[in-house]
């Protein structure tokens, strides 16, 4: 069973007593009917420059390529997208979809749920509040290039 995300929208005319309710809903396929996999939602965010990847260690978010490390507060999560499996619900993860202080962008994948992987969880719950956002969340944005 897949999640159902649903966007409203409401203006209203106070002249005219309208109110006016703007429903966007994504289901099991948005953009024009792909799948909402993880792997799929990476590729797309690679689209959009998001082409970094990353692992914690040692209470580091650390950039897979180059080694640079970033704490808690030298980064900012745009997006954030929850997966719990197909055939088991009990398997889950998160795409967390990051900016750094020093402009690299990318994602990392974090089991969730069922597991052992706390580091990663733990990383995440240190990051101040005002760091998350959805400004990038490519299910409220459909970027075209």
């Amino acid at each position: 069973m897949r999640s159902i995300c649903v966007r409203i929208n409401i203006d209203s005319d106070k002249t005219e007593g309208i109110i006016r309710v703007d429903c966007i809903e994504f289901k099991t396929h948005i953009m024009n009917n792909e799948s909402t996999n993880e792997l799929d939602f990476i590729r797309k965010y690679e689209a959009e420059g998001y082409t970094n990847s990353y692992r914690v260690r040692n209470d580091i978010l650390i950039e897979n390529e180059s080694d640079i490390g970033y704490t808690p507060f030298g980064i900012k999560v745009v997006a954030k997208h929850r997966y719990e499996g197909d055939s088991n619900p009990s398997d889950m993860s998160i795409l967390y979809v990051i900016e750094t202080k020093d402009g690299t962008k990318g994602t990392i994948l974090m089991p969730y749920g069922n597991t052992n992987e706390t580091e990663t969880l733990e990383f995440f719950n240190k990051i101040p509040e005002e760091n998350f956002s959805e400004s990038e969340n490519i299910m409220f944005h459909n970027k075209k290039k």
